[in-house]
């Protein structure tokens, strides 16, 4: 859904990533951006929004709105378990790619050394997107509202944002699992159970677990703010007329 706040702002509301809304969701917000290229501030809510594809908001939101490749690269724990070595190799990430010397990680400054422990190797992880265009569609500067309930995919966007700059991310710390790979399977030996699970640890840039923490905002409400229950776009609104950006 789409709305105009002022001259200056224009808003969007995307409630999932969805792999299916792709080709319908491309067209409206391709004009969408095109419409407002020339506003100043580009607002994108994803609150409440629980994910669906990488591909969605790094083909539909961030290609058309650059000029030169955009990424970042983090870093993983995993035990790299015998169960999980076929399916590692499906991601193209072989034993070679990985490094015992859980050391080095000890650098980063919110690292837990129990997620250490129950790790044996660690790895690096890259996202990358490249521009759609010679000439990004869309001019204004981004701002990205997210709350506790943006996971997945939806986090892997709002962590995009904040590792490369595309856009200030604004709100609540999000429900975080993004970066951790494709949920694996195994079947359990005595009852036959298929078991799924994660065999990635993935690390935000200072070190914590992002299944655990989520993605902090460059802009976290405060506590004391009185809109931990209320509107995280007001919020976002206050902030801009108030000149911090």
């Amino acid at each position: 859904s789409f709305k105009d706040i002022n001259e200056d702002t224009a808003y969007v509301k995307i409630k999932s990533f969805k792999t299916e809304n792709m080709e319908a969701d491309g067209e409206k917000l391709y004009s969408w951006f095109a419409e407002n290229a020339d506003r100043k501030y580009i607002i994108i809510d994803i609150t409440n929004n629980g994910g669906g594809s990488d591909y969605y908001w790094m083909n539909l939101l961030i290609a058309p709105n650059i000029e030169e490749p955009l990424g970042y690269s983090a870093y993983f724990l995993t035990p790299y378990g015998e169960e999980s070595r076929e399916q590692f190799a499906l991601y193209g990430i072989e034993a070679s790619r990985l490094s015992p010397d859980l050391e080095k990680l000890e650098k980063l400054p919110n690292i837990n050394r129990d997620d250490l422990s129950e790790a044996s190797f660690y790895g690096t992880t890259s996202m990358s997107v490249k521009p759609a265009y010679e000439k990004k569609v869309c001019g204004g500067r981004f701002f990205v509202l997210v709350n506790e309930n943006v996971y997945s995919a939806a986090d892997g966007f709002a962590r995009f944002c904040k590792e490369t700059g595309f856009a200030t991310v604004v709100g609540k710390r999000t429900g975080g699992d993004s970066g951790g790979g494709g949920v694996y399977e195994t079947k359990l030996l005595k009852s036959g159970l298929i078991l799924r699970y994660r065999a990635r640890n993935s690390l935000n840039g200072d070190g914590s677990s992002n299944v655990e923490f989520g993605t902090t905002p460059d802009v976290e409400i405060p506590r004391e703010s009185g809109y931990l229950g209320g509107s995280i776009l007001d919020f976002c609104l206050e902030y801009l007329a108030a000149g911090k950006p």
